[in-house]
């Protein structure tokens, strides 16, 4: 089965699954495809051979280990797959435990990313580690100077370590992560990553010449234009050229030293430095002029690893410019790494330029890269330079990256940079826009408004409006309310409720009816409460009857939410109008509401239009009406009791009837 590019299939134990649910997604925002089978194994596909054939397809295979993964059989079995299949792995720590049983065996050389510590740290140096596993799997050369050791545990069979020679003699790499392969063969290693190397280790003679930290012993070079390099016989490292130890380890099985086949010159697209760029205000000292000369020598892989050792302590400070050399050639994690071995030795604050042109190739890790540089960045960042931070960084990355910089931001952000810092947010728009607001210019003018809302719908829509509601000028006009209503669909009702107090008073009844298009039933009632503050005052049933359309099941609750505005006297015709189309108990309701509001001298042809559909009511209704009747006469009040079932109050309000004058 052909190697799937740049796959990581993920060996796990199934207690661990939620971490591991959280790492996968982690790692894929970064870009790297992962195959974990919790997730991927087809419903009633033949697990085990499904576990086979994603390991036969994947470049690198990521361990978690933990206790629970310590005593599963199913990743001692997979270890096992792995050695036939020659797959590197990185080894990952989700606890802080040591390999115990068949899994010391197996992993006594292994170093491991430690994910229980400063989680974002080391994600960001596995991701490098896995894209670095990708591209070598994908055909990508072996660094010139890289050469493969290999430690041998008891009982022939062996897990090959693989580390840079003169990187691993120094202890110095960046990636902090061991790839390390099963095997049985004795040739050279396919793979190398950069890894911090097992305790005591042998280096072979690199090309270019071996390091030393800041003020080495003489050491002599092997000119970089080798066409083949020689392995030079095997010599202990001494204690000083390794990272500062309290006390010599132990070493472990003795270690033999193969030399991988030379690879060609490898050629690096250039990250030209900004023509602008400030330098650090002292100059560059002597020693840090040697150090750069030195590692620009070598290719931007060994660079970066050697580095920290070369470059020695913080008082060998170095230019942007001398930075800015020294990071050509690196992309994606390896330069957010080789920035943050870098910046102990830069003059701060860092100027923003130069911060964006240290940014350029960071790719998908660029987030990383920048949330190391934020603390030596100016104090105070404008609207403009945190665009350029910025760069092309998308969706949730995008707006993580701009609450960082919000907080340095020196606020005054217009509306046309807000835009600009807004752009590629995608989903997470409307979270981003709330974290900008704050920092922005205020009154923002209506139309500009609209634009920040951006293309949002819904819920993401209502929130855009709300998160503007600090910014947003005194009054607004109702078309102005209407544009930023729009696409609010369900969440319209409450869009009106949030942005109503900045309407203006005695607005028209067809405003109010446009800022309520879309509303139904109880939405449309609730509007009407929120809109009725900012209508004009004296109209009649007829005026407000588009309000009350769809108000359906909530007529007579709508009626009453309107009665501030209505005029104090209504013609029989506007009293049928805000009675409606109810019945009963809602018409009876409605009646006693406006019966203030009745005209006089109301006709018995008008009543039993009024009356109609009272039913059971009929009689409170007509009690309510009498007073505010022409006078009638025999034969219609005899017409006007007939409804009423009850004989006593039948007489009752026909007496009434007969005293209107």
């Amino acid at each position: 089965m052909s190697q799937e590019q740049g796959l990581v299939f993920i060996s796990f134990s199934s207690r661990d699954g939620e971490f591991a649910n959280k790492l996968i997604t982690d790692i894929e925002k970064h870009g790297i495809p992962c195959w974990i089978s919790s997730r991927d194994v087809e419903p009633g596909a033949d697990y085990q051979k499904a576990i086979i054939d994603a390991m036969s397809r994947c470049s690198v295979i990521l361990l978690l280990f933990s206790s629970n993964a310590n005593s599963s059989k199913e990743i001692a079995k997979e270890l096992a797959i792995a050695s036939n299949r020659n797959k590197p792995i990185i080894p990952a720590r989700i606890e802080d435990i040591m390999p115990s049983g068949s899994l010391e065996y197996q992993l006594t050389t292994a170093q491991f990313i430690d994910l229980f510590h400063n989680y974002d740290a080391a994600l960001t140096r596995l991701c490098a580690a896995l894209e670095r596993q990708i591209q070598i799997a994908g055909g990508a050369p072996l660094p010139k100077s890289a050469s493969v050791t290999y430690a041998r545990p008891p009982g022939g069979k062996r897990n090959r370590l693989l580390a840079g020679g003169a990187v691993a003699a120094l202890g110095i790499l960046g990636a902090g992560a061991a790839v390390f392969m099963h095997g049985s063969g004795h040739g050279p290693a396919r793979d190398a990553t950069e890894t911090t190397p097992a305790p005591v280790v042998q280096q072979a003679t690199p090309a270019p010449a071996p390091l030393a930290p800041a003020q080495p012993a003489p050491v002599q070079s092997v000119p970089a234009q080798s066409a083949t390099v020689q392995p030079a016989p095997a010599r202990p490292v001494p204690a000083q050229s390794a990272p500062a130890q309290s006390a010599p380890t132990p070493g472990p099985a003795p270690v033999e030293l193969d030399q991988p086949p030379a690879s060609g010159p490898q050629t690096h697209p250039p990250v030209l430095a900004d023509t602008s760029m400030p330098d650090t205000a002292g100059q560059s000292s002597d020693s840090s002029d040697q150090a750069v000369a030195r590692l620009m020598k070598m290719e931007p892989g060994n660079r970066m690893s050697a580095a920290a050792s070369v470059l020695g302590g913080e008082d060998n400070q170095l230019s942007y410019s001398q930075a800015s050399r020294l990071l050509e050639g690196e992309t994606a994690g390896a330069r957010g790494e080789f920035i943050r071995i870098l910046l102990p030795h830069l003059a701060k604050p860092i100027p923003v330029a130069v911060a964006k042109s240290f940014l350029a190739s960071t790719d998908s890790y660029r987030h990383d890269a920048l949330k190391e540089l934020l603390p030596s960045l100016p104090e105070q960042i404008s609207g403009d330079e945190a665009i350029l931070l910025l760069g092309d960084m998308t969706a949730d990355t995008r707006s993580d990256a701009i609450d960082l910089l919000m907080h340095r931001s020196a606020g005054n952000i217009t509306p046309d940079q807000a835009l600009k810092i807004l752009n590629n947010t995608d989903s997470a728009w409307a979270q981003t826009l709330h974290i900008i607001v704050p920092k922005m210019q205020r009154p923002v003018s209506a139309p500009d408004l609209v634009r920040l809302v951006g293309a949002t719908s819904d819920g993401l829509r209502e929130n855009a409006i709300r998160y503007l509601l600090p910014v947003m000028p005194q009054k607004l006009t109702p078309a102005d309310v209407d544009n930023l209503l729009m696409d609010t669909n369900s969440q319209r009702v409450d869009s009106i409720r949030l942005i109503a107090s900045h309407l203006p008073a005695g607005m028209e009844v067809k405003d109010a009816v446009m800022l309520m298009n879309g509303t139904t039933e109880g939405g449309r009632k609730t509007a009407i409460d929120a809109l009725v503050p900012h209508l004009k005052h004296g109209l009649s049933g007829q005026d407000v009857a588009p309000l009350l359309d769809q108000a359906d099941s909530y007529w007579a609750e709508s009626v009453t939410s309107l009665m501030p505005v209505l005029a104090r006297t209504q013609t029989v015709p506007d009293i049928l109008v805000l009675l409606g189309n109810t019945q009963e108990g809602r018409r009876s309701s409605i009646l006693h509401t406006i019966h203030n509001m009745l005209p006089s001298g109301i006709s018995v042809q008008d009543a039993q239009s009024i009356l109609d559909s009272l039913f059971s009511l009929y009689a409170d209704g007509l009690e309510i009406l009498i007073p505010h009747m022409a006078p009638v006469r025999a034969a219609d009040i005899q017409t006007l009791v007939s409804p009423i079932d009850v004989p006593q109050t039948q007489a009752m309000l026909a007496s009434r009837l007969r005293q209107i004058r």
